[in-house]
């Protein structure tokens, strides 16, 4: 007779566990297999629970940082903070100016001398002031940057020296905002030392865009995923996009102040932020969207410049090869686009058709030279209605009627085909 249900489990259950419980023992390795078992399972919960609150205390932090209180203030008279409302006096910001920024230690002066060259040779007269920490440059580096009429400024203070910062911090960019907002230019454009324009960027400051905006981004090839604990700490909803590539960015400093004080924010605790983003190119991004500032966001038209070196390295595996007859044989980024990361710059005479995977001796020459990813970044399309300013042409807009928050980009024509687009910037990674 066999019997089932809660009786046989109540009549069985004691001498089951009891065999097992005997052959468990008999086998000391697989009890201690177990057990470690159990211990990770306890420390990953308690894990989890710490984590989800120190996840809610950085955001409450940020959070007070931004509203005014008798603290903040306290900070701000300090010279701990920046000032709460845009201050031009305070910040030594020259009202209505227009100019460019650089920044970086000694090894950025040889690289930002090229980068003025060309930008004086493309017409582009604006002036460039080149911001450094206190330490980083020698005389040297002062008087070659003197000689080439570019202005420097040592941007060091009490509130910097507070940070703390590693030097892997400063090599993410924690110091560029902080550059970038104690700068006397109100309008920057700023640029990386290893950015390349491939055409005179003044007009950016005259485009529709800007008018309407005040701050103008491009993109980076990686999407912040879901799972990334910055949306929680940010109190930003989950959207499929782009992360921000802050090589170039163009910024209204007055229009935009609350987006540039949290990012610089951002910066300032990178211990915690840096943590969860790729140094200060997202700190814009999160900046921007957590204090509801108006952005925008150039179309995803950027390009790797480029041969993909390995699969697994889809992000910096980028070579310059020699023009050579061997070129027109390597197939097209094929694990760049399966990824969704766009189709890489290639040979024109490439098939577009997919290509199996192959190992990278089959497809990279062997004098080409590693040299890390190499993006190109597009224009954008500036004549479009959506950015025009109400009831004015675009070219008599005043950037002081756009400060109210801009309408929501309309969805595109699915007959409508994009304008195209055009080079404009080369950020060119492998100069390092």
């Amino acid at each position: 007779m066999f019997l089932r249900g809660p009786r046989a489990l109540f009549l069985r259950g004691p001498p089951l566990v009891l065999a097992c419980s005997r052959r468990l023992w008999r086998r000391p390795a697989t009890l201690v297999v177990l057990a470690a078992a159990a211990a990770l399972a306890v420390a990953l919960y308690l894990l989890s629970s710490v984590g989800g609150a120190s996840l809610a205390h950085h955001r409450a932090r940020w959070r007070r940082h931004m509203t005014p209180s008798t603290a903040t203030a306290a900070a701000i008279a300090s010279g701990r903070a920046l000032p709460m409302d845009y201050d031009p006096a305070a910040l030594g910001v020259v009202p209505g100016s227009t100019g460019i920024v650089l920044t970086g230690p000694s090894g950025a002066v040889e690289p930002a001398l090229l980068a003025v060259q060309v930008l004086r040779d493309l017409g582009c007269d604006l002036p460039v002031e080149f911001a450094f920490l206190e330490g980083e440059l020698q005389e040297r580096d002062l008087i070659v940057l003197r000689s080439a009429n570019i202005s420097h400024r040592n941007f060091f203070s009490e509130r910097i020296e507070s940070y703390q910062w590693t030097r892997r911090e400063l090599k993410l960019g924690a110091a560029k905002l902080d550059a970038i907002v104690t700068s006397p230019f109100e309008r920057v454009l700023y640029l990386d030392t290893d950015v390349i324009l491939l055409r005179d960027p003044s007009f950016l400051f005259q485009t529709n865009a800007f008018r309407k905006f005040g701050a103008l981004f491009w993109p980076d090839f990686p999407f912040t995923p879901r799972s990334n604990a910055i949306w929680t700490i940010m109190d930003v909803p989950y959207v499929l996009e782009r992360e921000f590539e802050a090589g170039l960015v163009v910024l209204d400093k007055r229009r935009v102040w609350r987006g540039l004080r949290l990012a610089q924010y951002m910066c300032g605790e990178a211990k915690v932020f840096f943590q969860h983003i790729w140094g200060d190119k997202d700190t814009f991004r999160w900046g921007f969207k957590a204090t509801g500032t108006p952005y925008f966001f150039v179309p995803d038209y950027l390009h790797s410049v480029g041969l993909l070196v390995s699969p697994t390295q889809p992000f910096g595996g980028a070579t310059f090869a020699p023009a050579s007859a061997y070129l027109h044989a390597y197939p097209p980024n094929v694990h760049a686009a399966e990824a969704g990361l766009g189709a890489a710059v290639d040979h024109p005479d490439a098939a577009a058709a997919p290509f199996p995977p192959l190992p990278p001796h089959e497809y990279v020459p062997p004098a080409a030279r590693f040299c890390g990813q190499n993006m190109l970044q597009m224009g954008f399309d500036d004549d479009a209605d959506w950015l025009r300013l109400p009831g004015r042409p675009a070219a008599d807009a005043d950037a002081d009627a756009a400060d109210a928050v801009p309408p929501q980009r309309p969805p595109p024509s699915a007959t409508a085909a994009p304008p195209p687009p055009w080079p404009l910037f080369l950020h060119a990674n492998g100069l390092k």
